[in-house]
């Protein structure tokens, strides 16, 4: 048989867009009827997936998401766009990295970072939204057993202007 150690107060290691409302979590990793579409274009391949942030129990959270993925061959752009039935105080964007043995994060300026490996860079910028963009906050969470990994978050804060129905951001990945 197979035992896992005790690990509290632990973060998943997928990407999530998320709010907290009375002690319930909303976000997309409990949402099980969205929809994906994967449209033409010439230069690139595109992903997009919609649906709406859930609680454990299926309940809408009033916020609806998209997220538009673009593929080059050196770039990840991620498209995130929210609509606002109802206004969170703050909603939060995940995107941990999962760290290899000699990797590193450097903050470069308020919207950019670069995660350093043994054999390249890879630059991670905001170049739209309005959100605060937090670098390794509670990195310790950012953890899993089985397989063992450790990943470093990097977290969109997002406080939702009451009365603008929806708001949009970008993060880029590009290899240096």
């Amino acid at each position: 048989p197979m035992s896992f150690p005790l690990m509290p107060a632990v973060e998943p290691l997928t990407p999530q867009i998320f709010f907290e409302r009375e002690g319930r979590r909303y976000t997309n990793l409990f949402e099980f009827d969205a929809v994906s579409s994967w449209p033409e274009e010439d230069a690139a391949q595109v992903v997009e997936v919609s649906g709406s942030l859930k609680d454990r129990q299926q309940a809408e959270g009033g916020v609806d998401y998209r997220y538009r993925y673009v593929f080059t061959d050196s770039t990840v752009a991620k498209h995130i766009t929210l609509h606002f039935r109802e206004y969170p105080d703050t909603l939060y964007i995940s995107e941990p990295l999962i760290l290899y043995p000699g990797s590193r994060v450097e903050r470069i300026g308020e919207r950019e970072v670069v995660l350093v490996t043994p054999d390249r860079q890879i630059r991670i910028t905001l170049p739209e939204g309005d959100a605060r963009l937090l670098s390794g906050k509670n990195a310790e969470r950012y953890v899993a057993c089985y397989p063992a990994l450790r990943a470093w978050p990097l977290v969109l804060v997002i406080t939702p202007e009451k009365g603008r129905e929806e708001a949009r951001f970008t993060l880029e990945i590009r290899v240096a």
